[in-house]
């Protein structure tokens, strides 16, 4: 498991939308490590584009539980995409 912490700051605030970089390559990550959950807090159209969906909380204490008997490895962090 995952649990993601997102800061925001607004364009007029000096925000870049480097997030949205970050967030894609923190998923391509998470999957290649076979992470079973991914936490990102709140659903929002941010964060939909992404895949994110609701789920119940019966389903994600299921995920959770899940996640935390796997073993978890970090991997190796690539700059590239390939």
């Amino acid at each position: 498991a995952f649990c993601a912490e997102s800061m925001y700051c607004s364009p007029e605030h000096g925000g870049s939308n480097a997030s949205k970089a970050a967030l894609a390559y923190l998923v391509r990550h998470l999957v290649q490590q076979r992470f079973h959950l991914l936490d990102v807090q709140i659903a929002n159209p941010h964060t939909e584009r992404f895949g994110v969906i609701e789920i119940s909380g019966t389903e994600y204490l299921n995920r959770l539980e899940k996640a935390v008997q796997s073993p978890a490895h970090w991997g190796e962090l690539r700059p590239d995409w390939g």
